[in-house]
């Protein structure tokens, strides 16, 4: 004889799937679902993605530039010297188009990271990334970080905006390897897992206390967003 169940206690076995899906996909996609509620309570990229000691003197790398979004209110909020790194010509065109008309924003079509080199990147718009898998794929030109700054003389950054897809770790082993971390007097990070990345738990963990001898954190939503600043 088969077992009934009432309507009630089906919704509520349905409604716990649909709950443990919906955790899963949100993990997979960044961090997990309460940082990222709590995040989205914040409303964290248009306030704290935005708050920080700039002025027009100031000088900032984007490093992911996509369209623009990050960058243009940074530009209307503080009006800072700005430098973005775009690999990818669709987004660099639309950055170049955008920023025609304003010579304190510098933009280069290349990624940065820990050597030079020609790299093939996954078409996914803003998942765009050497490390995930794409139907359409381009030759990007890649910088090292250490090159990048010793040839253009930069002795200080005010805030650095790192979101590339995965790309993250290599360029922050770079810059701690360079003993560079000292010219950047505050880093803005999303970390990525999920994106082909092997240790990504604990090349984050490497990272982050290494971080920690030099600067303090201010905010830490993990695989969202956080933000290191230099200690006094």
């Amino acid at each position: 004889m088969k077992k009934k169940y009432s309507l009630s206690y089906i919704f509520e076995i349905l409604r716990k799937r649909i709950q443990k899906q919906k955790t899963k996909f949100n993990r997979f996609y960044t961090g997990d679902y309460q940082t990222i509620k709590a995040w989205n309570k914040k409303d964290g990229n248009n306030t704290l993605c935005m708050a920080h000691d700039l002025n027009e003197n100031s000088i900032v790398f984007e490093v992911g530039g996509y369209k623009g979004t990050w960058s243009h209110q940074i530009v209307e909020k503080y009006n800072p010297y700005i430098y973005i790194f775009e690999p990818i010509e669709e987004f660099y065109d639309i950055l170049i188009n955008m920023y025609k008309d304003n010579k304190k924003v510098k933009i280069y079509k290349l990624g940065l990271c820990g050597e030079n080199r020609i790299q093939k990147m996954g078409i996914l718009n803003n998942s765009t990334s050497a490390l995930r898998n794409s139907k359409t794929y381009i030759e990007c030109e890649f910088k090292s970080v250490k090159d990048f700054i010793k040839e253009n003389n930069i002795t200080n950054i005010d805030l650095a905006q790192i979101n590339i897809e995965g790309g993250e770790y290599e360029l922050l082993d770079s810059i701690i390897s360079n003993d560079l971390l000292s010219i950047f007097k505050a880093l803005q990070i999303q970390f990525h897992r999920n994106v082909g990345v092997k240790h990504y738990k604990k090349r984050r963990h490497r990272i982050i206390e290494e971080l920690k001898k030099t600067h303090k954190e201010i905010f830490n939503y993990n695989f969202i967003f956080e933000k290191w600043e230099i200690k006094e």
